[in-house]
């Protein structure tokens, strides 16, 4: 019996020394906190965008909104961003819809990365009073210019100003 311990005690000290070393890793992981954040600007980079004023528009037209009228949209984030987006009218008689509609308005949205090629990038993407996705992968930096279309009404029961809120989000971009 005292051979066999020896042996398993000799075999279990190879074992133990074998696999000695004099020193050791370990990973450390560490996340740093996503700041997203976005600017809205004029056209012309030199102030932030405030309103488009559409201007006299008949029921039942639309108006597309001129490349000098853009919204530009800068990723001030640390990470890559996609937008989206939403409309609303508030206190307004004046809904929003997918189609112009009595009382319903239908606006929409288009997005390039250069200004001179905005208009290039419609049909728009019709806005809901959810949000809806505008633009994917802004990299950090990196700007987009949007433009917009306003459909009105076929028949509005006022005639008073209506205005209309477009809400741009953004978002941490999602891993592919």
């Amino acid at each position: 019996m005292k051979k066999v311990l020896l042996t398993v005690l000799a075999v279990l000290g190879f074992v133990l020394a074998a696999n000695a070393a004099n020193s050791g890793s370990f990973t450390i992981s560490v996340n740093t906190p996503a700041t997203i954040a976005i600017a809205l600007r004029n056209a012309g980079d030199s102030s932030d965008y405030t309103a488009w004023a559409a201007g006299e528009v008949a029921l039942g037209g639309n108006t597309t909104m001129a490349t000098a009228q853009a919204v530009l949209v800068k990723n001030t984030s640390n990470v890559s961003i996609c937008l989206t987006a939403l409309a609303t009218t508030p206190g307004g008689i004046w809904s929003v819809g997918s189609t112009a509609a009595t009382n319903v308005i239908s606006i929409g949205l288009y997005q390039n990365n250069a200004l001179s090629s905005l208009l290039t990038a419609l049909p728009a993407t019709t806005l809901s009073t959810s949000d809806v996705t505008i633009a994917s992968y802004i990299a950090v930096g990196a700007n987009k210019y949007i433009g917009a279309v306003l459909n009105l009404p076929t028949f509005s029961s006022t005639g008073n100003t209506q205005y209309i809120s477009v809400t741009i989000t953004a978002l941490i971009e999602p891993a592919s």
